[in-house]
């Protein structure tokens, strides 16, 4: 079986064994989130977000605004500690370890099934 897609040409091989990402790439990536690469958005009424809308988008006419981030906000940003309340979820106990394939069952006893 190859790796192809058409019809019949396709194969189930391997399909049931996921490939565990290298951590370098990983890590690599993860380091490039950071505040001063974030696009951040602040959506709320006028009076509460204290911010300017001199635009507007052209179909439905809704004000909106586009301004930097200042440089000390993104330098306190990146500098902060991770709150302690935030933290990963506990696994997903409904998310499957394997994605191996079942074999059918053979012929005899699909038949004897209801």
């Amino acid at each position: 079986g190859g790796a192809g897609g058409g019809a019949g040409g396709g194969s189930a091989e391997g399909m049931g064994h996921l490939r565990v990402p290298e951590p370098a790439p990983l890590r690599e990536l993860l380091e490039l989130l950071t505040p001063r690469r974030a696009l951040t958005l602040l959506v709320g009424p006028r009076p509460e977000t204290r911010l300017e809308a001199p635009l507007q988008e052209r179909w439905y006419g809704t004000p909106y605004g586009l301004q930097p981030v200042a440089d000390e906000a993104l330098t306190r940003l990146a500098e902060a500690a991770p709150h302690p309340d935030l933290r990963l979820p506990p696994p997903n106990p409904y998310v499957p370890d394997s994605f191996q394939l079942l074999e059918p069952p053979p012929p005899a006893a699909a038949a004897a099934a209801p």
